[in-house]
């Protein structure tokens, strides 16, 4: 008999969140352009720190795993060699955004200089460079993450 009560109870534990009210759920905030804008320039920055350390650490506040995922093995390759990838002086602004439904999409346009440095020491001259950085965000676990991003080619740059 209390075998089968266990199981009215795994029953009825199951079925509860399908019968709560609406309320209840959870209710994703909107994302406006400057809410957008403040979440990818942080992103951005997280990135930047991440290929100027060779390191994935700097993406976890803001990136979600299948992101980091994605720029794991570029890390690695850097790692590896030596190498690190820095930038300074750089100017980042919002050049496009579309919100959706549970998120959006935006397009960063960065302007400054990057630099190759090796673990000797030594490093190649600064560079001036201007990229397009295109990133989905989502709402996840409380909190919104960059879920898939890319550099865009000059052809596909938003005007």
């Amino acid at each position: 008999m209390t075998r089968s009560l266990g199981w009215w109870w795994l029953f009825l534990l199951l079925l509860a969140p399908a019968c709560a009210p609406a309320a209840l759920a959870v209710r994703v905030p909107a994302l406006d352009r400057a809410a957008a804008t403040a979440l990818l320039l942080a992103a951005d920055e997280a990135r930047t720190r991440a290929f100027a350390t060779a390191d994935p650490g700097p993406l976890r506040a803001a990136f979600a795993d299948r992101a980091v995922a994605a720029l794991a093995p570029q890390l690695a390759a850097l790692r590896r060699r030596g190498v690190r990838l820095e930038e300074r002086d750089s100017a980042r602004s919002l050049v496009h955004w579309a919100a959706g439904g549970g998120g959006g999409e935006g397009v960063l346009e960065v302007e400054g200089e990057q630099r190759i440095a090796f673990a000797d020491g030594g490093a190649r001259p600064w560079s001036r460079i201007v990229r397009q950085w295109w990133a989905a965000l989502s709402w996840s676990g409380a909190r919104w993450l960059v879920v898939g991003m890319g550099d865009l080619p000059p052809a596909q740059w938003w005007s």
